[in-house]
C-alpha cells in the first residue's frame, strides 16, 4: 500500500467511529442546551413573579 492509497483508504472503524462521535456530540449538545434553557425559563419565571408582586403592591398603594 502506497502513501496515496493510505490517505484515501478508510477502514470499517471510520464508519462506526465518526457516526458515534456525531451522535455523542448531538446528545451532549441536547443535554447542555436543555439544561441551559431550563435555567433561563426559571429565571424568567422568577422575574415575572417579582414584577407581578411589585405591580400588586403598587395597586394596593394606589387604592388607599
Amino acid at each position: 500500500m502506497g502513501v496515496e492509497e493510505a490517505r484515501t483508504t478508510f477502514s470499517a472503524a471510520h464508519f462506526i467511529y465518526i457516526p458515534l462521535c456525531v451522535l455523542a456530540g448531538v446528545i451532549l449538545g441536547w443535554l447542555l442546551g436543555s439544561r441551559s434553557t431550563r435555567a433561563e425559563v426559571l429565571q424568567l419565571r422568577q422575574l415575572l413573579d417579582q414584577e407581578e408582586r411589585q405591580q400588586a403592591t403598587q395597586r394596593m398603594r394606589d387604592s388607599y
